[in-house]
């Protein structure tokens, strides 16, 4: 799925969304190591670490892609590239609707509407499957999210 959405620059902003495997830990890596902050705020990695350590990538490609009712996605940007990652569930086990549990965009391209379009995205795959509702998780400690 492919969704256009307009950057703060007013310039469209195009993003794809391809399902996740494994073989997209090398494709992902940067987007965790750029955003160093957030792995912090969630715990997965030390208040004093200076990097996201490569398992991590591999650690959650493994738990989305093994999670029952998940999804895990590969959000690309116009060439292609991997920009960053959507895992839901559909629906929650505890819930009538689908939630996003994590939508990372790569650091480096924060501001760009990647984010935005890809949540697009996201609201868009889920309503042509007749979901009227989806939520989504932030933790407390990211206030910029």
């Amino acid at each position: 799925m492919t969704l256009r959405h307009r950057g703060r620059d007013g310039q469209p902003v195009g993003v794809s969304l391809q399902p996740a495997s494994t073989t997209d830990e090398v494709a992902l890596a940067p987007a965790f190591a750029s955003n160093l902050d957030y792995f912090r705020s969630s715990g997965e990695v030390a208040d004093d670490a200076d990097s996201v350590p490569s398992p991590v990538v591999r650690e959650y490609l493994d738990e989305e892609l093994a999670r029952p009712q998940g999804r895990c996605l590969v959000v690309r940007d116009p060439a292609g590239v991997a920009v960053g990652t959507v895992s839901m569930v559909v629906p929650h086990p505890r819930e009538p609707y689908p939630w996003i549990g994590l939508l990372l965009i790569d650091g480096s391209r924060h501001g760009e509407g990647l984010g935005t379009a890809a949540a697009d995205a996201v609201e868009r795959l889920l309503s042509g499957e007749g979901w009227a509702e989806v939520r989504i998780g932030v933790l407390d400690t990211n206030p910029s999210a």
